[in-house]
């Protein structure tokens, strides 16, 4: 089984789908044990023990690690995803949530301006933390950088970078953008 381990907006969807590319006897099962895309029939204990030796899933730090999907990555290699400038991953989830885009596979541009919520920094906050406690428990087996996607050859479908701006003109499209830098430097200081 092949996991990837990180946080939204730090490059996991591509590096899912570049291992996937790279070895495509692995069934792609993306967010597979994220309860927010289970139907109805759906549970964690039926989505594990559907998990097979090719399985290829991500899974993301946050409220919804459970103990059950805790012990996935705790006993599996796992391949982690690190995006190193926190500010650009806090700006990225803002401008993703304000579009409700997370993803894209074309060369568009998706993101408006609007308002940064408070809920959203403090969820990306709390999965950053959250995951940097955790990942230096596990057993690594790969550790990509977001900011290295660049030098990742293209081998096949693969996510597009969706957000072209700098930080700072990223941050310009939120109406409240010096309280959401407020909010930031007020998290580091900690």
């Amino acid at each position: 089984m092949k996991i990837v381990f990180g946080t939204p907006r730090s490059g996991t969807t591509f590096f899912t789908r570049w291992l996937h590319n790279k070895y495509p006897d692995y069934k792609y099962l993306g967010e597979y044990l994220q309860p927010y895309y289970f139907k109805p029939e759906d549970s964690i204990k039926t989505r594990i023990a559907s998990l097979q030796p090719n399985s290829l899933l991500k899974i993301h730090a946050g409220k919804e690690l459970n103990a059950t999907v805790l012990a996935i990555l705790q006993n599996n290699p796992v391949n982690i995803v690190i995006r190193k400038d926190k500010l650009a991953q806090i700006a990225s989830m803002g401008l993703a949530s304000i579009s409700d885009t997370w993803v894209t596979y074309e060369n568009k541009q998706t993101y408006t301006r609007g308002c940064y919520k408070k809920e959203w920094f403090d969820d990306i906050v709390y999965r950053i933390e959250q995951f940097e406690d955790l990942y230096p428990t596990l057993n690594i087996s790969n550790i990509f950088y977001y900011e290295d996607i660049s030098q990742y050859p293209n081998n096949g479908l693969l996510p597009v970078k969706q957000n072209k701006y700098t930080v700072d003109e990223s941050l310009s499209l939120f109406t409240n953008k010096r309280e959401v830098l407020e909010w930031y430097n007020d998290w580091i200081k900690q």
